[in-house]
């Protein structure tokens, strides 16, 4: 669950969490993933240069850290790929995986 056209927490939680059926007040087994970070949002919606969306994806990353959250981004292969209107977005990311992995 996530946001398709701004970055940041929809669902207001960094873990993953169970639906919960309102007409029929109960929790379901349905488990929701929320997301925080989508490269399209960064690049169509938000305008955003690869270094912005670097600085964007490390403070989630710190923000997910804090509360013991799980960071879930999604990246399209178009974004990863041989497209070279996309290099440096490509670069981006793999400068992210490298900080956080230190």
């Amino acid at each position: 669950m996530g946001y398709g056209s701004i970055n940041g927490f929809r669902a207001s939680v960094a873990s993953v969490f169970y639906w919960y059926d309102l007409e029929k007040e109960e929790q379901t087994d349905l488990r929701i993933h929320p997301f925080c970070f989508m490269d399209a949002n960064s690049f169509y919606e938000q305008k955003q240069t690869p270094g912005e969306a670097l600085d964007e994806m490390k403070h989630y990353y710190n923000l997910c850290r804090s509360v013991d959250g799980t960071l879930i981004t999604i990246w399209h292969n178009n974004f990863l790929g041989s497209a070279k209107m996309f290099d440096i977005w490509a670069a981006a990311y793999r400068q992210f995986i490298a900080q956080v992995q230190q």
